[in-house]
């Protein structure tokens, strides 16, 4: 019996967690929303140093090489119209 009530106990306390969570993601759901809707700059662009963050931690060294790549390409290409080059 007293393990039935610890059980029991349990399956409260994880439904309260699972309410709370379900909770936070509505919260952070309203909060980009209000955020694209009064600072679209700011917000997108927390949303993107996140996800470069994320893609970071996944990928590491391989997304720093090719973010590295991308960004000199752009670099030769705004040099390269600048000088009047086609």
């Amino acid at each position: 019996m007293r393990l039935l009530g610890y059980l029991l106990g349990a399956c409260v306390v994880l439904a309260i967690v699972r309410v709370t969570m379900l909770a936070l993601a509505i919260a952070l759901t309203l909060a980009t929303v209000v955020g694209v809707l009064t600072k679209p700059r700011e917000t997108f662009g927390l949303l993107g140093l996140l996800l470069v963050c994320g893609a970071i931690e996944s990928y590491g060294a391989a997304l720093v090489v090719g973010i590295v790549a991308l960004l000199a390409l752009v670099l030769w290409a705004d040099a390269r119209s600048k000088s009047g080059e086609d």
